[in-house]
């Protein structure tokens, strides 16, 4: 097939596919992954940027110069009083990482000329940088000196040894009242009142000043939110995400300068025990407060929580009911207990209880910043609202985790308003997700969730006297707040609606700063779905690459002493699992290092790793891992495959695919070592590689038919993944297996486990016969498959490969976006030359569509990818960022590598 070069992008048919515009600066600059972030207590933080367009083609980067300030005033004055890297000869715009100066105690050589200074707790800075890059065309080369870019900033939080209390304090300065002595900087509680209501807590203070600046990091074993002066600072919900309150308890940061004021400010929170209360922990709701202010002649002062603090119990708690397997359930709200200006600097708190101090709080903060902010994402009103034997039924238009809101009129006070919410019109209420509204008899009142959630599209309102107040119900979906960067669209509309379902049931469980199984029944973070929703969902589509890190560190948090890795995070839950659960941080570790070339996040994952294999090491047998822990649900294979099908601990079929996930984990950790340098660690894992894959072969695989256990799709393309045979023909005969299970079974014959296993072969090998298949098996509508799903109306995934099962909303198959994005659109990245710098587009050119589109954000910038097939002629466009490079495989099988700018093959 002939080869034609175009400097023009085309105009795409469908839609458009929009035209790559030139930048002359710098552009889209990130710190630690985040748009200006706020809280981050890095003191060495990475940043990014995106190299400018000047019109060439193979744009690439020489140089760079960062100007780091603390002041924005200074930063556009050129002077960069905290770090000025100088003209620095790189080609490096994604992980540039700040270099601070040795301690003057040091016997470290002075400092650098690109050396600055420590950055401080508590302290806003802003940064610019400009480049020198060359590009070609096909006369000439040009050298360009791009102008500085526009100023980015960022806010740290607590630096650990750089954030020492101001000197100055203003705690216990309360207006018009006597005052007692109290430890400044403490954990502070209701004294009295029961674990499940929801507490608010108070202070006022005297400011004698304008501040400058002023920011409020707010930690807290449970849900917080923060008001000031009457007013909730910002539109987070559910704060803080989630974490291992064992070993890390998070705190949230809030610039909360235009908050206050000259005069008497109110600092109030509202608190919910949330996870305080699961069994994993079972702790006493707690909340730490600190502001630290800046004047504006530069002096620090600090106000903090302490023993003058007032509290009350609400007007919400939550409920005593029960998800099936822990403390969810829902919310009471008792509308007779309402003190609607709680938060106000006037509000009359003589009736509110002195706090107590909580001395036993010894588990360090940790700032939340990594993980993106709980926020509202969709707003629902309904589709349909039938009053029924049951109550008034109110149906939303797709199942959703989130809240309900609605009007409450006509009621006398006392009168009880029962919400039951259900993600099937089969059932008023799943899992318990039961709450209660109770009315005052004031009239106009109104229901909406504060600390809890429920799921589901159908709400069933018990009580209400007014049909009219369903039928102005309001349903907001909650999630993490990502930035969508990856698109998909084809011909196909079936494709097309796979990878919304897709998504959609990936931001319904993922609605707290980690990814769930469900977001009703269990909340839990397992791993085999974290795996293969962060390979195939989040990296490629979302802006997460800082919520990625922050999982591996989940992860790491809740390995046991033994090397053990329970398999779910961050809650430590011993639950049903198997080795590829546990493996998870070391997955994502690797995958985010493949997505961003980040070794930080391998050095993470690298202690955890270490003892993780040395355990699995400790229970072979014979040179073949065992079942390590009693119970059959604790060393699963495969999981919920078509026909109910699976793998329990103690069976042939669960010990080869845990074999051969411990083969996965040691070819894993023998790259990840590699890129740290760590050689002698190369070898000691490449040779436990080489003895278990031999043990493998010897125990698993059956010559005369090429199958290893049950020849499985599965099981044959995890021996293909892994490499278990360096023998090409007993490769050969594994593959021929392998297509005779696809042949024999016309469908995904996978489970939650097994997923991320059969996409990676499919993706990864490239090989042809498999991705035909794959495109043949997704086309479907018949069960089981994703099609069929959709053909019975399903909004969201269920747990198995049927409808008429327990949970719909579950993450059981949630990345089969991933074939669609790296092996139909064939965008993907190149892991022997990680973080995108030299990327690969190998689109399958399948005859289930005529024309595929695709892009991803790579920390280059965006990917794009389009074929088209016009009889026997098929058309390849591509775009590629400045600063980097594709290895493209053509229509007619050719590869090509090219620079940036945009082609047309």
């Amino acid at each position: 097939m002939r080869t034609v070069l175009s400097a023009v992008f085309m105009t795409l048919l469908s839609v458009p596919f929009g035209n790559a515009v030139s930048a002359v600066v710098p552009a889209d600059l990130q710190t630690e992954y985040c748009t200006e972030p706020l809280g981050m207590d890095n003191p060495k933080p990475a940043f990014r940027w995106l190299v400018p367009d000047n019109g060439g083609k193979n744009v690439k980067q020489t140089a760079y110069r960062i100007l780091v300030a603390s002041s924005l005033e200074l930063l556009n004055k050129e002077q960069g009083d905290i770090w000025d890297t100088g003209k620095t000869e790189s080609g490096n715009s994604t992980q540039v990482i700040y270099q601070t100066q040795p301690p003057v105690c040091s016997t470290a050589p002075p400092r650098k000329a690109n050396e600055g200074k420590d950055l401080q707790s508590a302290a806003k800075y802003f940064w610019k940088v400009k480049t020198w890059t060359t590009s070609t065309s096909e006369t000439s080369q040009t050298e360009h000196e791009s102008d500085w870019s526009e100023p980015a900033s960022f806010v740290t939080g607590l630096i650990a040894g750089n954030d020492a209390l101001p000197e100055k304090s203003v705690a216990g300065n309360s207006p018009g009242e006597e005052t007692e002595r109290w430890t400044i900087d403490a954990w502070i509680k209701h004294p009295s009142a029961a674990e499940n209501k929801c507490i608010r807590f108070r202070h006022s203070y005297l400011c004698t000043e304008k501040y400058k600046s002023a920011y409020a990091f707010v930690a807290s074993v449970g849900y917080h939110e923060l008001y000031i002066n009457g007013q909730k600072v910002d539109d987070r919900h559910l704060a803080p995400p989630v974490m291992n309150y064992l070993k890390r308890i998070p705190y949230a940061t809030y610039d909360v300068t235009k908050y206050l004021k000259e005069g008497k400010n109110t600092v109030a929170v509202w608190t919910g025990a949330g996870w305080a209360r699961n069994e994993a922990f079972k702790m006493k709701q707690a909340l730490y407060v600190r502001l630290q202010m800046t004047g504006e002649n530069g002096e620090c002062c600090g106000f903090y929580s302490d023993g003058n603090w007032k509290c009350a119990e609400s007007d919400t708690e939550e409920t005593t009911e029960k998800t099936r397997y822990k403390n969810f359930g829902g919310e009471l709200l008792d509308a007779r207990k309402s003190e609607p200006d709680w938060c106000q600097p006037d509000f009359d708190d003589s009736g509110w209880q002195k706090v107590k101090i909580v001395d036993n709080i010894k588990t360090p903060v940790a700032s939340a910043f990594r993980t993106p902010a709980t926020k509202i994402i969709k707003e629902y009103k309904p589709v349909s609202v039938t009053e029924t034997k049951d109550g008034i039924c109110v149906l939303f238009p797709e199942n959703f985790t989130g809240w309900a809101e609605f009007p409450v009129t006509g009621l006398n006070a006392g009168d009880k308003v029962t919400i039951l919410t259900a993600d099937d019109t089969e059932h008023i209420c799943d899992f318990n997700q039961k709450s209660i509204f109770i009315s005052a008899g004031k009239g106009d009142e109104k229901f909406r969730y504060r600390f809890n959630y429920a799921a589901g599209l159908h709400v069933t309102l018990q009580g209400l006297k007014n049909k009219s107040d369903a039928e102005n119900i309001r349903g907001y979906a909650l999630a993490t707040d990502f930035r969508q960067t990856g698109r998909f669209r084809s011909s196909n509309e079936l494709y097309n609606k796979i990878y919304a379902l897709d998504l959609w049931t990936f931001r319904a469980n993922t609605p707290e700063g980690t990814t769930f199984d469900c977001p009703h029944r269990e909340r839990m973070g397992y791993g085999e779905t974290g795996t293969s929703t962060g390979w195939g969902i989040g990296l490629p589509n979302y802006q997460s690459g800082a919520f990625y890190a922050e999982m591996v560190q989940n992860w790491a948090d809740v390995q046991e002493e033994s090397g053990w890795i329970p398999h779910v995070a961050p809650v430590p839950y011993k639950s049903g699992g198997g080795p590829l659960w546990s493996s998870t941080g070391l997955d994502i570790a690797w995958e985010h290092y493949v997505h961003f070339g980040d070794k930080r996040v391998l050095e993470t994952a690298y202690p955890m790793a270490k003892k993780w294999l040395d355990f699995c090491h400790k229970n072979t047998k014979d040179g073949l891992l065992q079942p390590y822990l009693k119970g059959q649900m604790l060393f699963l294979g495969d999981w919920a495959a078509p026909g109910g099908r699976k793998e329990f601990g103690g069976t042939p079929q669960a010990t080869y695919f845990n074999n051969c996930v411990y083969a996965w984990n040691l070819e894993t950790m023998a790259a990840l070592c590699k890129a740290l340098g760590k050689n002698d660690d190369v070898q000691f894992y490449e040779k436990r590689l080489a003895d278990l894959k031999a043990d493998i072969i010897k125990t698993y695989y059956k010559k005369e038919t090429g199958q290893l256990m049950d020849g499985g799709q599965v099981q044959q393309a995890f021996a293909l993944l892994t490499s278990l045979s360096g023998d090409s023909n007993v490769r050969d005969h594994i593959r021929h297996a392998l297509q005779q299970a696809f042949t024999e079974k016309p469908y995904f014959d996978m489970g939650s486990s097994g997923l991320p296993v059969l996409l990676h072969y499919i993706i990864d090998s490239g090989d042809k016969a498999a991705n035909e298949k794959a495109a043949e098996f997704l086309n479907s509508i018949k069960q089981p498959g994703y099609g069929y799903f959709l053909e019975k109306g399903e909004t969201t995934l269920p747990e198995y490969w049927e409808v008429n099962v327990d949970s719909k909303i579950h993450t059981c198959y949630t990345g089969i976006t991933a074939w669609l994005m790296k092996s139909l659109a064939g965008i993907r990245p190149n892991p022997k030359e990680p973080g995108y710098r030299r990327f690969i587009i190998a689109p399958q050119y399948v005859k289930e569509t005529d024309w595929v589109e695709g892009e991803t954000e790579s920390p280059y910038g965006i990917i794009k990818s389009r074929w088209e097939r016009r009889g026997n002629t098929v058309t390849l466009k591509i775009s590629v960022p400045p600063n980097s490079e594709a290895e493209v495989t053509l229509p007619d099988g050719e590869i090509k590598t090219v620079g940036s700018g945009e082609y047309t093959f």
